[in-house]
């Protein structure tokens, strides 16, 4: 081999063995970086399940989460302090937690009742006006109708539908009564004032009510529940409570113990169309048929 060929082969040698060392050293540090970046993942990840913060009573067996905004202990009136990891174990995954034994357990005086199915109605009252209806409407119309116009506030506006009873009077045409059922339902949400303008058509045979005319409407509607259901989960209004602004209830779990539960609600409604009956919450999560609520005790506020 010649000098010259000797010299090429020696640095194709060194080139490879620059190569060599550099893609070592590149694939030394990735590693690097991606056992880095692993474990900032695992750091992240275990913050972000991090327990929650549970705050308890030194003289009950009363334990409830930080996040709840209770101080102190619903049974002595006590300062709440934070519970040890190991302590918390008992209540973990729950909202709160509530042991009674004894004479403690017969001073809270508690009544509880069953989750059931129910059938429920709401009556809401507006104030509203005659006016003018559709020209089409008028024309096709066999029977003499007027169109009422009115203003309802957003959460009850849900109530007005084409099947809701109507009821109506008027201080200008006293001792008439106009009811039924709406036929016809036109809305349209006013920004400025937060609530819902509605057009409901109306039978009038006699032809009493007249442009302008001023009336109060009362709109009698049975709750739909999912799939327009009828029969749905209720809650008594006396079960309701509240922890950090949200709505709550104490769950009869037996013999003594009871958790706290936070609930979603619908508008509070009436087991009788007539607003004689019991006041009941359309319930939407966090309990089920059968289970046990707290109506009455000396620990509910």
């Amino acid at each position: 081999m010649t000098f010259k060929n000797k010299a090429i082969l020696a640095m194709g040698l060194a080139a490879c063995a620059t190569f060599a060392i550099g893609f070592s050293l590149r694939a030394q540090t990735a590693e690097v970086v991606v056992e880095d970046v692993h474990e900032t993942a695992v750091e992240n990840a275990k913050s972000a399940i991090a327990p929650p913060v549970y705050l308890g009573c030194s003289q009950h067996d009363f334990a409830v989460r930080e996040e709840s905004g209770l101080t102190r202990c619903v049974i002595c009136g006590q300062e709440l302090k934070p519970l040890a990891p190991d302590t918390a174990v008992k209540v973990f995954r729950t909202f709160g937690w509530l042991s009674l034994r004894g004479e403690q357990l017969q001073a809270a005086a508690v009544a509880s009742e069953p989750v059931q199915k129910r059938e429920l109605f709401s009556l809401v009252r507006v104030a509203g006006k005659v006016t003018e209806g559709p020209q089409a409407a008028a024309a096709e119309a066999q029977t003499p109708t007027a169109w009422v116009y009115a203003q309802v506030a957003l959460p009850e506006s849900r109530w007005i539908r084409p099947d809701s009873e109507l009821r109506m009077t008027a201080k200008s045409v006293p001792g008439w009564t106009w009811e039924g059922k709406l036929s016809s339902v036109r809305t349209q949400y006013d920004a400025a004032t937060g609530t819902l303008r509605f057009w409901a058509e109306v039978a009038d045979p006699e032809r009493q009510l007249k442009l302008d005319t001023e009336i109060d409407v009362a709109v009698r509607s049975q709750y739909m529940g999912p799939f327009l259901t009828t029969a749905v989960l209720a809650v008594p209004r006396e079960a309701l409570s509240t922890a950090g602004g949200e709505p709550c209830v104490w769950v009869d779990m037996g013999q003594g113990d009871y958790e706290m539960r936070k609930v979603k609600l619908d508008p509070l409604a009436k087991e009788q169309m007539d607003e004689t009956g019991r006041s009941y919450y359309p319930v939407l999560s966090a309990l089920s048929e059968g289970e046990l609520v707290v109506t009455r005790a000396t620990f509910k506020p």
